[in-house]
């Protein structure tokens, strides 16, 4: 999911902790194209909130800034798109077999290239096993 937006909880129809409880559970990756700069009220806090939905979905920020130009905006779509193809979905059985609704904690690593260069993975913070 790409979400487009400057962060400040104003009129929204789902305030923040409502929008984290949707994608809790969900297979739903959020990628946001973020210009909480021209936040009116709390730009901190704006850019948290985009920090937040993504570390919770094993998105991306990508941050538009106040000074940009035309190619600015041109190059944050191209790095959106290449994001949006190049996904991997990997997949594990927990050995807890346990159906008790608490969460679980994930980790990741990503090796270096054959070139030495170094890789980064995105990925959610951890999921939550639903009660039988």
């Amino acid at each position: 999911m790409v979400i487009i937006s400057d962060g400040e909880e104003r009129d929204s129809y789902y305030k923040y902790k409502e929008m984290l409880s949707l994608f809790n559970g969900s297979d739903i990756q959020v990628f946001m194209l973020s210009y909480a700069f021209q936040a009116s009220l709390k730009k901190k806090v704006a850019s948290k909130f985009a920090d937040k939905i993504v570390f919770e979905t094993g998105g991306l920020v990508l941050a538009l800034t106040e000074k940009r130009t035309k190619q600015d905006i041109v190059n944050t779509l191209k790095a959106l798109m290449i994001e949006l193809r190049s996904n991997f979905v990997i997949s594990y059985t927990s050995t807890n077999q346990k159906r008790d609704g608490l969460p679980r904690k994930l980790r990741i690593e990503v090796a270096d290239s054959e070139k030495a260069e170094k890789r980064q993975g995105f990925i959610r913070e951890g999921f939550i096993v639903p009660k039988n």
